[in-house]
């Protein structure tokens, strides 16, 4: 069992190789879908509650995902399953987008919308 409450969002990265899951128990996970999806991270934002999305950076090669929860976005590098960045939004995050015409790994726009 990958997650002891409902799942809210499911992302594939850009490879196919890598699936997140957002979850209502707190967590985000990524399975590798070349290994009959075996669990490789678990992923829990500070101070608990829903993770409501999830989603890869465009470039497979950058292993950054961006997950939602509450009123914050939050950026983990995968290599290390390290939270890069947490971005306050004055209201409920509603969307997560890394931005389109990625040049390479270092290009790292998020793009969030907030209620």
């Amino acid at each position: 069992k990958a997650h002891s409450g409902p799942i809210r969002d499911v992302d594939v990265d850009a490879s196919g190789a890598l699936v997140a899951t957002a979850s209502s128990d707190g967590s985000a996970r990524v399975f590798d879908a070349r290994k009959k999806l075996r669990p490789t991270h678990r992923l829990k934002p500070p101070g608990g509650g829903v993770v409501e999305l999830a989603r890869h950076h465009p470039d497979p090669a950058a292993l950054h995902l961006a997950t939602a929860r509450g009123l914050e976005a939050h950026v983990w590098a995968l290599a290390d399953s390290t939270l890069v960045a947490t971005i306050s939004c004055g209201g409920a995050v509603a969307a997560l987008c890394w931005l389109p015409g990625v040049r390479n790994s270092s290009d790292r726009t998020l793009v969030v919308a907030a209620r």
